[in-house]
C-alpha cells in the first residue's frame, strides 16, 4: 500500500515528468482517483532501472453476449458522463472490466464487476484466458505509462437478465451507459451448445445434490493452454471445468456425466496423477454433435493446476528490471 499523501504523490509524479496539471480535464481522471486506487492496492507504481514510472495493475475484462434467434449481440460501453458534465467515449476491448483487489480471486473479481456495473448477481463465466498487455500511455492518467495483466471471460446473458435498452451504472462521480450491438455470429452454433451444456450439467449435478463450487467453460481454438504431454487434441471444441468439494463428489459427477451423455473417453488423473502433480478427471463426450471435454476436480486440485499453467501468482506480477515503489 502506498504511504503518501496527495501533495507528496503530486511531487513524486512531477519529478518523473508526469503532467499531472492535465489531469481532471477532458476525459482524464484526477490525482485523487490515482491516490485512491494506490491506497486500496488496486494498482501500484513501479520504477524501471532507467527511472521510467509505470502504473501496474491486474484486472478482469468480460465480454457480455446475448443470443437473439440467429443474431449474436455484444454489450458495449456507449459513453460515460462525469458529475462535472464532461463526457467520455472510448472503444474498449471488453464489455465491462474492473481491477482485481488484493487477495481477490479473478473469478470473484469478475462476478463482483458484473454485480457492480450491470446489477446482476448470478452468471456463469466462460472462456477464461489470461492476457499480458504491452505498456501504453494511460487515457485516464495522461503521461503515465500503464501495464495491465487482464483475466478475460465471456458471459452469455440469460433471457431473464436481458434488457433491450441496455444498462446504466451510476457512481458518485460518473454515470456509464451500456448498449447492445450486433456482431459476427460465425461461431453461434458452438456458442449455443456451450451455454446449453453448462445449464444441463448444472441441472444434472443439482438433481443428485452435488454442490458445485465453481463451473466455467471455454471454446477451444485447437491448442491447449497447458500441454503436459506435447499432444494436441483439436477435436475438443468446448472445455468445461467443474470444481467440487471432494474427490468422492468428483467421481460421482463423472459417473453422472458418463451415464447421461455419449462418452468417448475417461481419463483418471486423480488416481494416476501426472509427475508434475496435476490431478483431475477428464471426460470426453458428445453434446448435440459438439465434442466436449469436461475436467472435474476439487478446489485444491484446481489451485495446483493453476500454478502449473502459470495463471496464479502474486497480485503484482514480476517485471524484469523493475522495482515496486511504495
Amino acid at each position: 500500500m502506498l504511504n503518501m499523501n496527495k501533495s507528496e504523490l503530486e511531487v513524486y509524479l512531477t519529478s518523473h515528468r508526469v503532467p499531472v496539471e492535465e489531469w481532471g480535464t477532458r476525459e482524464s481522471k484526477t490525482l485523487g482517483h490515482l491516490l485512491a486506487e494506490l491506497g486500496s492496492g488496486e494498482s501500484n507504481l513501479i520504477e524501471s532501472d532507467t527511472g521510467e514510472l509505470i502504473r501496474a495493475e491486474i484486472g478482469v475484462g468480460i465480454n457480455v453476449y446475448y443470443i437473439r434467434g440467429d443474431t449474436l449481440l455484444k454489450l458495449e460501453e456507449a459513453r460515460q458522463i462525469f458529475s462535472d458534465g464532461r463526457v467520455r467515449t472510448r472503444k474498449l476491448s471488453t464489455s465491462i472490466g474492473e481491477k482485481v483487489k488484493p487477495g481477490e480471486h479473478p473469478d470473484e473479481a469478475a462476478l463482483r464487476t458484473f454485480q457492480e456495473e450491470l446489477g446482476i448477481s448470478s452468471v456463469t463465466l466462460l472462456n477464461p484466458t489470461l492476457e499480458d498487455r504491452p505498456p501504453v500511455i494511460s487515457e485516464s492518467f495522461p503521461g503515465l505509462v500503464t501495464k495491465r495483466r487482464v483475466h478475460r471471460y465471456d458471459v452469455q446473458m440469460s433471457d431473464e437478465d436481458f434488457r433491450e435498452d441496455g444498462y446504466i451504472e451510476t457512481q458518485t462521480d460518473k454515470t456509464t451507459f451500456f448498449v447492445w450491438e450486433e456482431v459476427n455470429g460465425g461461431e453461434l452454433p458452438l456458442v449455443k451448445a456451450q451455454g446449453q451444456f453448462l445449464k444441463q450439467v448444472t441441472h444434472e449435478l443439482g438433481q443428485y445434490q452435488i454442490p458445485v463450487r465453481r463451473i466455467n467453460s471455454r471454446i477451444k481454438s485447437g491448442l491447449s493452454e497447458y500441454d503436459r504431454n506435447s499432444i494436441v487434441e483439436p477435436h475438443d471444441r468446448v472445455g468445461v471445468r467443474v470444481i467440487l468439494d471432494s474427490e468422492a463428489d468428483c467421481y460421482r459427477a463423472k459417473d453422472i456425466l458418463v451415464g447421461a451423455h455419449q462418452t468417448r473417453r475417461v481419463r483418471d488423473y486423480i488416481t494416476h496423477p501426472w509427475s508434475d502433480g496435476y490431478r483431475s478427471l477428464h471426460v470426453d463426450l458428445q453434446f448435440k454433435g459438439v465434442p466436449v471435454e469436461a475436467q472435474i476436480r476439487t478446489l485444491e486440485m484446481d489451485g495446483i493446476a493453476n500454478e502449473l499453467i502459470g495463471t496464479k501468482g502474486n497480485h503484482y506480477w514480476k517485471l524484469p528490471n523493475f522495482k515496486k515503489f511504495g
